[in-house]
């Protein structure tokens, strides 16, 4: 029997690891999936071949100049999947992509068409996290791509999409088939997403094998990348730039501290007028969509966001130092340290020392 295992996210619930893992895994002849997305993330190709609205989809284009014809690159797809379908006999075809959720009705039900014409049997998965959550991690990775604004304004702006992704996909499917989990890392098998979504599925899967990526950021990241942001001088621009601006980004995801979890009055704000929703949502997984706070540091308004502490910064610097072998300077005295300007400061001067290094500021050895 021909077995497809369709990942949909949602988004903000660890997608990227369970694809990074994908990626890593895929030769090894558990299971089949496409290599040509070095992330992982198939939703890139799906929503390419199937969405109304393809030509103009960004992740597609910052694919680069050989993505850039959509004819040429959702031919390349479609047989590289149907590659995969004439294995599937021998292990299962997994697709995972976020964008999936995006689809129209008729262009998801395209989609389910084709993939039951190709295989005997298609099971769709999907983690769901609750408003807060999800609120508070899709500002949170505003801060992770320097070109993306920030700002209050774009906290109320956040939709929970929850009906839109979902009940399209049981209309279509039909009852049973979509399987929706509770998106509680503390209820996970070992506490990890990956491992959870692979016993889940089915696919044997070892502790050592996980790859996790985009990781959440504490407090003092956010703080500092606040810093950066709002008074920082933009360290490269292009592609070299991002390059420097992920090195920075990477090594905070390594710092310590509290959860950083946005004011109750500003999510509040923000869930106005979606409770219809959150009652869909809740209905459709049988419980309640329950926020777990523990380890989170709520601030009281965005304002907050301007006060690092020293130590949070000497402790970055040291991350960067070991990982790197430079040493950077605090540069953080007497009254000076009173100034957000002179965190970002020593931040940018981070930055630029990291885009000198060669090759591209792979770190001295890992830790």
């Amino acid at each position: 029997m021909k077995r497809c295992i369709l990942h949909v996210g949602m988004n903000k619930t660890g997608s990227t690891s369970i694809q990074a893992t994908l990626q890593r895994l895929r030769e090894q002849g558990r299971f089949f999936s496409p290599g040509s997305q070095p992330s992982g993330n198939h939703g890139v190709l799906l929503y390419s071949m199937y969405a109304p609205d393809a030509e103009d989809y960004p992740a597609r284009k910052a694919l680069g100049p050989d993505a850039y014809d959509l004819d040429e690159f959702n031919a390349r797809a479609r047989e590289e999947i149907e590659a995969l379908v004439e294995q599937a006999d021998k292990a299962p075809v997994v697709l995972s992509g976020e964008d999936v959720c995006r689809l129209t009705p008729e262009a998801f039900a395209t989609l389910w068409e084709d993939l039951n014409a190709w295989l005997d049997q298609v099971d769709v998965y999907a983690y769901v996290r609750s408003p807060r959550a999800l609120i508070t991690s899709a500002y949170q990775q505003r801060y992770k791509n320097r070109l993306v604004p920030v700002g209050e304004e774009y906290v109320l702006q956040t939709k929970l999409r929850y009906n839109i992704s979902f009940a399209k996909m049981d209309a279509i499917c039909g009852e049973g088939v979509l399987q929706l989990r509770p998106y509680h890392p503390a209820g996970f098998l070992n506490r990890c997403v990956v491992q959870d979504f692979f016993d889940w599925v089915g696919i044997p899967l070892q502790a050592h094998e996980v790859i996790n990526e985009n990781q959440g950021l504490s407090l003092p990241a956010i703080q500092m990348l606040h810093a950066h942001r709002r008074y920082g001088r933009a360290i490269a621009k292009g592609r070299a730039g991002e390059r420097v601006f992920r090195v920075l980004v990477r090594q905070l995801q390594k710092l310590p501290g509290p959860k950083f979890a946005l004011p109750d009055a500003l999510v509040e704000r923000a869930l106005a007028g979606q409770a219809d929703d959150i009652v869909w949502m809740e209905q459709r997984l049988g419980e309640p969509l329950q926020d777990v706070t523990s380890g989170s540091a709520q601030v009281t308004s965005l304002d907050d966001l301007e006060q690092v502490s020293l130590d949070s910064v000497e402790l970055m610097l040291d991350l960067w130092r070991r990982a790197y072998g430079r040493h950077f300077p605090t540069m953080l005295v007497g009254p000076l340290w009173e100034d957000p300007g002179c965190v970002a400061s020593c931040i940018d001067t981070v930055g630029l020392a990291l885009s000198e290094l060669k090759p591209a500021m792979h770190p001295v050895k890992r830790w």
